[in-house]
């Protein structure tokens, strides 16, 4: 178990496959440099404010804490669409990067200004959209969709959102 204060990580790799990582104050992942979460036992809590600009990748395992996420352009987050990942942190995500759901339920409130694509995916926060949403399959976002900008894209027939108990069909 590692806990770590204003950790900017070096070239490579870091990868939690048991055991917890905890970060705090303001936290880096630069281009090039790999943060993952990948254990079924692992669990990664973000109490800081985590900079993105080289992969996150969440695959499996317990993703917690209260702190932002900012993935900067460049940057890439990975969630597995078909391994067990237990999603319940609660900060801010700014999207200025890639962001690659796959399915599950995330809690943050989303500022999407990159790229975002999801399937089969519940969204509690609020998803703001600058940028480009791609969806497939059946969504739901109880938090609500501002669209400022952007695009809301279905890459097959018959995607389902379900916005406010108000379902859309493409």
């Amino acid at each position: 178990n590692f806990s770590f204060n204003d950790l900017t990580l070096p070239n490579g790799s870091l990868t939690v496959h048991s055991g917890s990582l905890q970060l705090t104050g303001t936290s880096t992942v630069p281009s090039g440099v790999l943060l993952a979460l990948d254990g079924p036992l692992g669990t990664l809590t973000n109490d800081s404010t985590l900079n993105v600009a080289g992969n996150f990748d969440l695959l499996a395992g317990t993703f917690n804490g209260s702190g932002a996420i900012n993935l900067l352009p460049g940057g890439a987050m990975n969630r597995s669409a078909g391994r067990a990942l237990a999603w319940s942190n609660t900060g801010s995500l700014i999207n200025q990067g890639s962001m690659n759901l796959g399915s599950g339920t995330f809690s943050n409130p989303i500022d999407n200004q990159g790229t975002l694509t999801a399937s089969n995916a519940q969204f509690l926060g609020l998803l703001t959209n600058h940028g480009t949403f791609n969806l497939s399959g059946n969504n739901l976002l109880s938090g609500g969709l501002l669209m400022n900008a952007g695009s809301l894209l279905s890459g097959q027939t018959g995607t389902t959102v379900n916005l406010n108990n108000q379902p859309i069909s493409f």
